[in-house]
């Protein structure tokens, strides 16, 4: 059968959506089926391109950088319907494409009697918003999962929450969490005995609390704070500063903490290989924890580096405290540093099991080829 993957997603050298994005193209096309993804990546002039075996296209129009981009976005529907129409799918797969480019492909599928997936990653909370429930991200996001999607749809959902709401509704859906390939997979590892590494990646004031993390960090002592290193990556000192956490805390870590700022993902992966822990902070309580997955996790399994966290979205699923993460019981920063003291006061021996039971972990559990029959049982008529 012929598959489209839609979104507005920077395919294919762009963020976590477009890498799962890949993933599913990749799952598809080893069970036989023709698959082309349709994003918004680099202008290549509307032809259909190859990244590593998957076809894909990009509508993104030519010219001046924003115009083109505004353009891009405006347009998209109209370029995405004369492809769809000459390329006739059997099915259509569609991430958060905007409330516009969903009615479009809600209506378009119907006609048609294609079928239509929608790969549900998230589900916002009003707190991670300046206006709460009135900005305008959170309030497409609602109609979209509230209202949009419905029985004319079946749903991949990356979380049991997801999977449990949509089947509430009478839709057909499939359970497919983050999911990786075995090139995805690194065993190697170049920890020491003297020092211990954490690292956190990420943007604060996002989905990450980086201020429950870096003052926990800051209630060690300095003989503690010693024997640690702490990789901030993926934002500056600067952007932390104006996130609110007060200088002072950073003042007291600065002989400890490297600040990496925006890494390109190869630089992010030589990170992992000398980092002990990687570290993760949210609020389980909060529907966007509990509607996504975080994909930092399985990216930290599969580098053979366990994860220091609190539980959130399915975790409780993959993770064994003191096998393959050291859990925080409750989301604040006092629990946050008694689990820290866990970790410094572990021998080396038991950090590099750990070590080896993430490799583990993720080699057993987050392979797409244990997915395959799921996605393939979504789409049958």
């Amino acid at each position: 059968m012929k598959v489209v993957i839609c979104s507005l997603l920077k395919f294919p050298e762009g963020d976590a959506g477009a890498i799962r994005q890949k993933k599913i193209a990749m799952m598809l096309k080893d069970i036989g089926h023709k698959v082309c993804v349709v994003g918004l990546g680099k202008y290549t002039g509307k032809k259909i391109l190859q990244y590593e075996g998957i076809q894909y296209l990009s509508l993104r129009i030519f010219g001046e950088k924003k115009w083109s981009k505004i353009r891009s976005y405006l347009f998209y529907w109209i370029h995405l319907k004369k492809f769809l129409v000459a390329e006739n799918p059997d099915i259509i797969i569609m991430d958060d494409m905007g409330l516009s480019c969903t009615i479009f492909l809600k209506k378009f599928c119907a006609s048609r009697n294609i079928i239509l997936i929608h790969d549900s990653v998230e589900w916002y909370s009003p707190e991670q918003f300046k206006y709460g429930k009135f900005s305008i991200r959170y309030l497409r996001k609602d109609i979209l999962n509230r209202f949009l999607i419905d029985k004319h749809f079946r749903v991949i959902a990356i979380s049991r929450y997801l999977y449990d709401y949509y089947s509430s509704k009478g839709i057909k859906c499939a359970y497919i969490p983050i999911v990786i390939t075995e090139k995805d997979l690194c065993e190697e590892k170049h920890t020491s005995e003297d020092k211990i590494a954490y690292t956190y990646a990420g943007q604060p004031g996002k989905k990450d609390f980086l201020d429950v993390i870096v003052h926990a960090f800051s209630l060690l002592s300095d003989k503690d704070l010693e024997k640690i290193r702490i990789n901030i990556v993926g934002c500056s000192e600067e952007q932390v500063l104006n996130s609110g956490i007060d200088k002072g805390y950073l003042e007291k870590l600065k002989n400890s903490i490297i600040f990496y700022g925006r890494v390109p993902h190869d630089k992010v992966i030589e990170i992992l290989k000398k980092t002990d822990f990687t570290i993760m902070m949210r609020q389980s309580d909060q529907r966007y924890a509990k509607a996504g997955f975080p994909t930092k996790v399985v990216e930290s399994l599969s580098n053979s580096t366990p994860v220091i966290c609190n539980i959130s979205s399915d975790l409780e699923d993959f993770l064994k405290d003191e096998y393959n993460a050291l859990i925080v019981d409750d989301f604040d920063e006092y629990t946050l540093y008694k689990t820290l003291k866990r970790s410094i006061n572990s021998t080396y021996s038991e950090r590099r099991t750990f070590c080896e039971n993430a490799f583990i972990t993720a080699k057993s559990k987050f392979l797409y080829k244990y997915y395959i029959n799921v996605l393939n049982a979504l789409y049958r008529r």
